[in-house]
Formats: structure tokens, C-alpha cells, sequence
């Protein structure tokens, strides 16, 4: 019976034996592939990781380039503003420079209008013109009393005796006796006398100033200036005094001789502080400045003319020029 007993438990232990090997093999197997899944799940996560930072690394070159184009194309568009900017101002520039010359040629032409308009509804006693008699075809003059087509002009006057020239009279030939006296000291003051000085017989201050702006309009400046000063010689209380001295610094600024239209200009300033051109000589006198390389000198005459003249147009043009000058002390 023990024998048997003991058979059979020893059976039994190696039933469970044999059980229990079994359970521990196949827990075995299952962990062994548990661990090839994670390996392979390993694997494809590291190659995923692997394709992920070779995206990485192309996106990190697309990021430079881009970026250096960026900074070359922010580079290109700076010099293109900073282009533009130089072309602005110098564009500003020359239409201020425009404005100047339009400004002028304005007042130029307004004067010249002015003159021709009074030229034409003056009557000829005022223009200082001498009526022209007209003749029959006999080339007689018709009698105003005896023909009633005769014009009403008055009779040709009797020509007055004059001087003889001492640069036309001949020398005295010897046939000429000696109880003839000869006179020449008057005609030698007549010759001595500037042509400039005389007045015409009937001049009138319209007429000599338009003389001398004709002289102007046509660009003959040095006749310009001596018929503007012989107008203000000969009639230094008149109405166009202080034009016929602001038009004789125009005239020495168009012939380039700036240091003698600065005086001028001055001179209007001084001599007619209550006349119309005044703003208009102190802007000029600036302008004449700037070119004579005088920048502090020609500022304050812009200046002066904003803060004495705030409204006429020689302050607006003032003000542009000098908004000019602080740009490009500045830059």
C-alpha cells in the first residue's frame, strides 16, 4: 500500500512537474515575442524619427534661403527708397527752381501787358508821338481851313534856328572873311553833355520807362539798366521808381552780375520801403545770395520777407526754397 501510495504521489509531483514546465515555456514564447514586436516597433520608430529629421534638415535650408533672399530683397528695396527719395528731392528741387522762373516771367509779362495796354489807349500827345502830316498828291499840305478832308491837325510848326554840330559844321574855307564870328564853346557843351541826361521834348515817365523795359523784354540788359537809371534820374519821385530799381537788379541777376543786382535790390528795400516790390527784392536778393555761395546771408532774407510779408506770394516762395535748404542740411 505504501509502495503504491507512493508511486502514485510521485505521479503526481511529476504530472505537475511536466504541467508547470509547459506554463513556463509558453509564458517564454509569449515574452519572446512580445519582445521581437517591440523591437520591430523600435525600428520603425527610428526610422520615422530618421525620415522626420531629414524633413527637418530640408526645411531648415528652405527657411535660409528663404531668409537670405529676404535680406537681399529688404537690401534692394532700401536702395530703391533711398533711389526714389534722391529723385524726389531733386524733382522738388527743380520745381521749386520752376516756381522761381514762372514767378518772374509772370511779373515780367504782367508789366509788359501793363505797358502795352497804356501805350494803346494813351492818345498820341501823351504817347509822345508827332502827328505826320499828310500830304496832297501835289506834295503839298492841305489847308485844314481851305479842305474839309484836310485832318485836324494843327500847321507844321516853323522849324526852330539850332546850333550847328561842331562834328558836322565844315572848317571855315579860306574864302570866308574874317569879320565872320565863329562860336563853338555851346556846341561843345552840347557835345560834352551824356546822351543818357537829355530828354526828348514831350518825354513822359511812362514813355522812358517803357523805352527801357522794351530794352529788358528784348534781353539787351546794359541798355536796360541805362534807361532805367536815366528814368530814375529824370523822375526819382515817380509811381514806377521802385519797379524801374527792382528791374535793374533783374537785369544785372540775367546778366549773371549778382553782386550789383544784390545792391539793387537793397536799394529798393531802402529807398521805397512802402512800395509793392519790396517782398519781391528781398526774395530775389536771397536768390542772388544762394548763388553767390552766401547761405547764411540769403536765409535771412527769406526769412525776412516770411516774417515782414506773411502773406504775398514772394513768402510763399520764400518758405519753399528755405523748406530746400534745411533738406539738404540735413542730409
Amino acid at each position: 500500500m505504501r509502495r503504491s501510495a507512493i508511486v502514485l504521489i510521485v505521479t503526481s509531483l511529476l504530472a505537475l512537474t511536466s504541467v508547470r514546465a509547459d506554463a513556463a515555456d509558453r509564458e517564454h514564447q509569449q515574452i519572446m515575442a512580445e519582445i521581437r514586436m517591440l523591437q520591430e516597433q523600435s525600428q520603425q520608430l527610428q526610422l520615422a524619427l530618421s525620415t522626420l529629421s531629414d524633413a527637418l534638415k530640408g526645411l531648415n535650408t528652405k527657411i535660409e534661403t528663404q531668409s537670405e533672399t529676404a535680406r537681399r530683397n529688404a537690401a534692394d528695396q532700401k536702395l530703391l527708397v533711398d533711389n526714389v527719395a534722391d529723385d524726389v528731392r531733386v524733382v522738388r528741387e527743380k520745381v521749386d527752381d520752376s516756381a522761381v522762373r514762372l514767378n518772374s516771367l509772370s511779373q515780367e509779362v504782367d508789366a509788359l501787358r501793363q505797358s502795352v495796354a497804356a501805350r494803346a489807349t494813351a492818345p498820341p500827345s501823351q504817347q509822345g508821338l508827332t502827328p505826320i502830316p499828310i500830304t496832297s498828291p501835289e506834295g503839298e499840305t492841305p489847308n485844314p481851313e481851305t479842305d474839309p478832308a484836310a485832318p485836324p491837325y494843327p500847321e507844321t510848326p516853323t522849324e526852330p534856328e539850332t546850333t550847328p554840330d561842331p562834328e558836322t559844321t565844315e572848317t571855315p574855307s579860306s574864302e570866308t572873311t574874317p569879320d565872320t564870328p565863329i562860336t563853338i564853346e555851346p556846341a561843345e557843351e552840347t557835345a560834352e553833355e551824356p546822351a543818357s541826361t537829355a530828354i526828348p521834348p514831350g518825354a513822359s515817365p511812362s514813355r522812358m520807362f517803357d523805352s527801357a523795359f522794351a530794352d529788358y523784354a528784348s534781353g539787351q540788359w546794359t541798355l536796360a539798366i541805362a534807361g532805367f537809371d536815366s528814368f530814375l534820374r529824370t523822375f526819382p519821385k515817380s509811381d514806377l521808381a521802385d519797379n524801374a530799381q527792382f528791374l535793374i537788379g533783374e537785369a544785372y541777376s540775367m546778366d549773371e552780375k549778382l553782386t550789383e543786382a544784390v545792391d539793387s535790390y537793397d536799394k529798393v528795400i531802402a529807398d521805397y520801403p512802402d512800395g509793392d516790390k519790396v517782398p519781391d527784392s528781398l526774395y530775389k536778393k536771397g536768390l542772388a545770395l544762394s548763388l553767390l555761395d552766401e547761405p547764411d546771408r540769403a536765409r535771412d532774407a527769406f526769412e525776412t520777407v516770411i516774417e515782414e510779408h506773411p502773406e504775398s506770394e514772394a513768402a510763399t516762395l520764400a518758405r519753399q526754397v528755405l523748406d530746400g535748404m534745411n533738406r539738404r542740411a540735413r542730409q
